[in-house]
């Protein structure tokens, strides 16, 4: 049965693959990737026995970080792999321990799982210096991967209902936005510390950390390296205990789950007169419903809230990581650089505006007749982004003229974040065409995103569209950094018109491609993401 997951597994991702040459071209690139990362992190965790004195600390880090990234991955992108949710199996007669068994096998395969196994034989490579460490390090590394299988699958199932709820997609979302400030602020330390005594800022975070099931195992194969074999023994045997009191558990919400009835799904009602409204002074009717429609999924849609929350927090991010939270680091340079982050990002929330409305979109293809209403629906949507996104960007540029004192540069920077946001929303208009892409459902999960080979495509599209906006908002970003403060009022002007004037071509093109290829477009977004 373990065998028949597998191949079901293998089954949906090639059959997300069937006739689209640009998801195999990505998923193919993808796995170049995973075996890059998979060969390369063994060699470098082998290396570790080059520094003894921090060897085993990076050793407890490393599998600590490993445990965790698989416990938390999963909540913040619940609902884009398929084998996550145990309820699709309730009506099939299958037994929880087979059951149980078969996800397990399911979770090992691909080649992320692949890649982390070998960084962790890496590891024990790394940390062994003898034939018995060498043996309890394979043991400690299957361990860790196991907890890392397991754990992620207990943890999972035990949050199945509450992800699938709106309440869950918020708590999703904030837990998304906590791993990456943690990331961020983690390397940012890292990069700090590598200029004092490294062994004893390592030390610092990992001896913690050795008590916990991960670091246990890797501990042990230290001690197994330096002779302590009770100790080594101790440490693999809690280690391994750990792992069986998970699938313990993990067995027994899974059995639950498939007996019991969910209603996390279920709706509680609506509210009349709930909502944005559809009028908006000095547009068309079918812009002010475009614009409302993004506003209202903007307030209740995770993933779109997890866009903006991540547009503040990038900003904030940043500015720590340029000046080191010192008010008088905060120059023109440094002003520029951070609304021109914030405001690539606010632009950047025009991409796939038609695959995030899904299988809807076929209604607004059969509510189009002529060229002028699908540029209509377009503005619709540049409009509700600037709605939301330039008065946060003023309040990003505001917020450093304040800390700095530097008032007087507050209006180039503001026309500097005005001309990236409207280039990269223009080109961000572009690439809902050219590379539309449908997401899952669930809307409860802010950042699923597309499967099947479709990242690695949409990574490159992206960065093109970042390429293009850094290149075209150059003249504007030139002039503020050279020119004198006294020409603030006039370079503001320029820099609205100019990024005003890219993102109305954006839009112009998006429509005529749009409407030119509508059938190709819902095909495109019809076929299983």
């Amino acid at each position: 049965m373990a065998w028949v997951f597998v191949r079901l597994k293998v089954s949906l991702i090639a059959g997300s693959l069937r006739g689209s040459t640009g998801r195999t071209i990505g998923f193919v690139a993808g796995l170049v990737l995973a075996a890059a990362l998979g060969i390369g992190g063994f060699v470098l965790t082998s290396m570790m026995r080059l520094i003894p004195e921090q060897a085993e600390h990076v050793g407890v880090l490393l599998s600590f970080f490993l445990v965790a990234s698989w416990i938390a991955l999963p909540l913040i992108r619940f609902g884009v792999d398929e084998t996550l949710d145990p309820t699709r199996l309730a009506l099939l007669p299958i037994r929880p321990l087979t059951a149980a068994v078969g996800l397990l096998a399911a979770s090992a395969t691909g080649p992320v799982p692949i890649a982390c196994l070998l960084v962790l034989l890496g590891m024990a490579v790394g940390l062994s210096g003898g034939p018995l460490s060498i043996v309890v390090g394979v043991l400690a590394a299957l361990c860790v991967f196991a907890l890392c299988i397991v754990g992620s699958r207990a943890v999972t199932v035990s949050m199945a209902g509450l992800l699938r709820s709106r309440r869950g997609g918020d708590i999703a979302l904030l837990a998304g936005v906590g791993v990456f400030v943690a990331f961020q602020f983690a390397n940012i330390a890292l990069q700090r510390a590598s200029f004092g005594d490294t062994t004893a800022f390592l030390a610092e975070f990992a001896e913690p950390l050795s008590w916990t099931p991960p670091g246990m195992a890797a501990a042990a194969i230290t001690a197994a390296r330096d002779g302590r074999p009770l100790a080594s023994a101790a440490l693999l045997a809690a280690a391994v205990g750990t792992v069986l009191l998970l699938g313990w558990w993990w067995h027994r919400l899974l059995a639950r789950s498939l007996v019991t009835y969910d209603a996390s799904t279920q709706s509680g009602g609506t509210r009349r007169g709930a909502g944005f409204g559809t009028r908006i002074p000095w547009v068309s009717a079918r812009t002010a419903g475009a614009a409302a429609r993004e506003l209202r999924y903007a307030w209740r849609d995770p993933r779109r809230k997890a866009n903006w929350i991540m547009a503040l927090v990038v900003a904030g991010i940043v500015v720590f990581s340029t000046t080191g939270a010192v008010a008088d680091a905060i120059d023109l340079q440094t002003m520029v650089l951070t609304i021109s982050v914030t405001a690539t990002i606010v632009g950047m929330q025009g991409a796939n505006q038609f695959g995030q409305i899904g299988g809807s979109l076929w209604m607004q293809a059969v509510a189009t007749e002529r060229l002028d209403q699908v540029r209509a629906d377009v503005a619709g949507v540049n409009l509700a982004i600037a709605i939301i996104g330039v008065p946060i960007l003023v309040l990003v540029a505001a917020a450093m003229a304040v800390v700095s004192g530097e008032y007087a540069a507050l209006p180039g920077t503001l026309a500097a974040g005005l001309a990236v946001g409207g280039v990269a929303l223009g080109l961000a208009n572009l690439a809902s065409v050219y590379i539309p892409y449908r997401l899952p459902e669930r809307r409860s999960n802010p950042f699923a995103g597309p499967s099947g080979g479709q990242g690695l495509t949409i990574m490159l599209g992206s960065m093109v569209s970042l390429l293009g906006t850094a290149l075209l908002s150059t003249p504007v970003t030139y002039a503020v950094l050279n020119l004198d403060e006294g020409y603030g009022p006039l370079l503001l002007a320029a820099g609205a018109c100019y990024g005003a004037a890219v993102a109305w071509a954006g839009r112009r093109l998006t429509g005529r491609r749009a409407y030119a290829r509508y059938p190709e477009l819902l095909a495109d977004l019809a076929r299983a993401s």
